[in-house]
């Protein structure tokens, strides 16, 4: 049997340990794609034209929205590729539903500033 320090390698390093977790959390990182929507609610009531302003600022705060601005502020912004928008929410308009011409950044644009 060879011990462990007997094998003529050392053991890792906590440098070492930690930039592989680095890598490996990159890496993950990398291969996601998050997305997400922050909903601020005006009212406990859930009625129409009724905005309680402390109700929302609370929101804002406990959500970090301000934070989140100035990081995308920052250039730190999530995209999306026209083609995955426009075949994600190709449906919310006649134009571009059931298919769009092909052009995935004309068919976004059209979903965007579409009134339907």
């Amino acid at each position: 049997d060879i011990e462990a320090g007997e094998s003529g390698k050392r053991p890792p390093t906590i440098t070492t340990q930690f930039k592989a977790q680095i890598k490996e959390l990159m890496t993950t990182l990398k291969a996601c794609s998050p997305h997400y929507v922050r909903c601020i609610k005006p009212n406990e009531q859930k009625t129409p034209g009724l905005v309680e302003p402390d109700r929302m600022l609370h929101q804002v705060q406990y959500l970090n929205v301000k934070e989140n601005v100035a990081v995308r502020r920052a250039g730190f912004c999530f995209r999306m590729e026209y083609g995955l928008f426009a075949n994600r929410f190709k449906a919310v308009c006649a134009s571009t539903w059931p298919s769009s011409d092909g052009d995935a950044k004309a068919a976004t644009t059209t979903i965007l500033t579409s009134d339907e």
